[in-house]
């Protein structure tokens, strides 16, 4: 019982949220988050113009590879393993990281660690 009604507040909570975000476009999400890198909480990102990616986790040597991405026609950038959806929040920007399904706050146009 317990486990179900924080499954509710939880959905609900996400609900509201995503109310707050705006879903980027595919434009606006390659105009903000391709050529340039950007961070999450933990890592930072860089989208390449040739459709791959690298993710560097902080506190790592070195980027813990590279892989292709696409991106779809609602401004999803898909890979072989996960989805990131970016979307617009009050405070800047967000994106839905598909395997784990949670939100992470993104921020563009950061330094990516060499």
């Amino acid at each position: 019982m317990r486990t179900a009604l924080l499954s509710i507040f939880s959905a609900l909570a996400l609900a509201a949220t995503a109310q707050a975000q705006q879903l980027l476009s595919a434009d606006e999400a390659r105009e903000i988050f391709v050529g340039k890198p950007w961070h999450s909480d933990h890592g930072a990102f860089i989208f390449r113009d040739d459709g791959t990616y690298s993710y560097h986790e902080f506190g790592q040597q070195q980027e813990r590879g590279t892989w292709p991405y696409r991106i779809l026609r609602n401004g999803t950038f898909t890979t072989r393993t996960t989805d990131y959806t970016f979307y617009r929040t009050r405070d800047g920007y967000e994106y839905h990281h598909s395997r784990s399904n949670r939100r992470y706050p993104a921020y563009p146009d950061k330094s990516y660690p060499r």
